[in-house]
């Protein structure tokens, strides 16, 4: 019992981190490995939609216009041809968000939504671009950023670029797991590309992002940068969702907004409610139209439920010690596992992504979930 507690664990561990890319990679090699992106036949970009949708984002917003208008000179230094339009999407605003876009050349829309899915597809409804990108306010691009992903956009083959993404001043653990992150979606171009990307910015071929909006819509859906990346890799298996982490080629986004930590455990909720979402409603069809694209998203899914690798670990020790206090005829090992245990509980009850991924389990067995109109905005 304790060696198949151990060993479940750890093959629960292998899914949070290579085991699906790695199958994905052996079983599912796609035949446009970005090695092969030379070869990808070019087509004329005319002109680029950058939409920011903002709900409250004082401050935060002006950050964002202020890189990526730099970012746009230094675009149009190499592609003065390509029009580039900036759009913020100003969504039942209370603060002063408005006065961030003075002095910017920007077009403002306003709305009442109360909903960053649906400022999202409403902007897009309006664009005729030929690529648009998803911006988050608060990050900040490289200033290369841009000149060096327009010649991405200019390949057939590619219908998404994802820059990587960084949050300043982090600790180290968040580091790590960014850099971890970072290479495991690298090992996934080699399989079509990642089937998640991080919201602070995606760029996407029109073309394809409307189809995919279409196929989701009648929904309101909470992770947009998991489910459109998704759609899109299930239903147009022949192109590739990029995911660049170059630093020294500019292929980088900064966070200057980190969340404050008093609204960390509901924005972690907030994220764990939208991943339970499209795991009930859109995996299923993913796993009908694309196994690969099924395959791959089971990182997500492991990811999800991460805390089964912690209290696995903590069951397979107090089965352990439990054997050895019946061995022995001793009490002693029984104290230790409980001390170890009440420590390990407390340390980890104490992280918000442990208890965001506890509710998602208890979301499993049908407890009582949060409802989608009181997860909206963060």
């Amino acid at each position: 019992m304790i060696w198949l507690t151990i060993l479940l664990s750890l093959t629960f561990l292998s899914g949070l981190f290579f085991l699906f890319p790695v199958l994905a990679t052996l079983i599912y090699k796609s035949e446009h490995d970005s090695k092969d992106l030379s070869k990808s036949s070019l087509q004329t970009i005319r002109s680029l939609d950058i939409l920011i949708p903002c709900h409250n984002e004082h401050g935060r917003l002006k950050t964002t216009l202020r890189a990526v208008s730099v970012a746009v000179a230094q675009a149009h230094l190499l592609f003065p041809d390509i029009k580039i339009q900036i759009t913020v999407g100003l969504d039942a605003c209370t603060d002063e968000s408005l006065s961030d876009t003075l002095g910017f050349d920007v077009k403002i829309r306003n709305f009442d939504f109360k909903s960053k899915w649906k400022v999202l597809c409403e902007l897009t409804a309006n664009s005729n671009a030929d690529w648009i990108a998803f911006v988050d306010a608060g990050c900040a691009w490289d200033s290369r950023l841009l000149r060096n992903a327009i010649p991405y956009f200019m390949m057939r083959q590619v219908m998404c670029v994802a820059p990587r993404y960084h949050v300043p001043g982090s600790g180290l653990a968040a580091r790590v797991f960014w850099t971890i992150e970072a290479w495991l979606k690298t090992l996934e171009n080699r399989s079509g590309g990642p089937v998640s990307v991080h919201g602070a910015t995606t760029f996407y071929r029109r073309r394809e992002l409307i189809q995919a909006l279409n196929l989701l819509a009648g929904r309101t859906w909470i992770n947009d940068d998991v489910v459109i990346p998704m759609t899109l890799h299930m239903t147009c298996p022949q192109a590739k969702i990029l995911y660049a982490r170059n630093r020294l080629a500019g292929f980088s986004v900064f966070d200057f907004a980190p969340r404050n930590s008093k609204f960390e455990n509901i924005a972690r909720a907030r994220i764990a409610h939208g991943n339970l979402q499209w795991i009930n409603h859109l995996l299923p069809l993913v796993w009908q139209w694309n196994q690969r694209t099924f395959l791959i998203a089971m990182r997500r899914v492991c990811r999800l439920f991460w805390s089964l690798v912690p209290l696995g670990f903590l069951l397979s020790f107090n089965l352990w010690m439990a054997d050895l206090s019946r061995a022995h005829g001793v009490w002693q090992p029984l104290g230790v596992s409980l001390v170890v245990s009440a420590l390990g509980l407390f340390i980890l009850m104490r992280r918000p992504t442990f208890l965001a991924s506890i509710r998602a389990l208890q979301s499993l067995w049908g407890m009582k979930k949060a409802s989608e109109e009181e997860l909206k905005w963060s």
